[in-house]
């Protein structure tokens, strides 16, 4: 199966898989590890779009060696795109599973090892004090901040389209999910 091949000759360890495709198979997934926790974390689509698009183009320049003709176009096929994959997410009747873990973003930012927490105890396993120290030095490291080559100023206007669009356009995911 998809996911089977990935784990293959691991062992009995646990094994993490990050990959946002995964939520598009949990039948499958779910079909080949049935203990699996899925952790999925919620972010408003408008803070994100722009950032999205311009990687999707910056890409595409990168393979075709040439700039798009139409990158306004582009972003707006990508959202919508995102948007027609969320839609199918969403109708899937295992979203609710309680194997899905639903996490806003804003949760796992504003307090990362509170956020560690709540999933290992999903499983009822302890965060040890020697992770803990690990997992807080390692978020005190100026070499791990987000922030530490700088931020870009996307735009959403600069790609033919603005975050209100955007916001609309993903008005039910935000709603589903608790995002406005």
């Amino acid at each position: 199966t998809l996911f089977r091949s990935h784990q293959w000759n691991t062992g009995k360890s646990r094994w993490v898989c990050k990959s946002p495709g995964a939520q598009g198979f949990l039948d499958a997934l779910f079909e080949v590890y049935p203990d699996a926790l899925c952790v999925w974390t919620h972010r408003p689509v408008g803070e994100i779009m722009a950032s999205l698009a311009f990687l999707s183009n910056h890409l595409y320049e990168t393979i075709q060696g040439k700039p798009s003709a139409d990158p306004a176009a582009e972003a707006r096929a990508l959202a919508e795109g995102v948007k027609l994959g969320f839609d199918l997410v969403m109708a899937n009747k295992l979203i609710d599973d309680p194997r899905v873990m639903h996490l806003p973003f804003k949760e796992l930012s504003a307090d990362p090892l509170a956020a560690v927490r709540k999933i290992y105890d999903r499983y009822g396993t302890p965060v040890s004090p020697e992770f803990e120290a690990a997992m807080r030095g390692w978020l005190a490291d100026p070499e791990n901040a987000t922030d530490r080559f700088g931020r870009y100023p996307y735009s959403h206007e600069q790609l033919g389209m603005t975050r209100e669009w955007v916001e609309k356009l993903f008005a039910d995911y935000s709603k589903r999910f608790g995002l406005d």
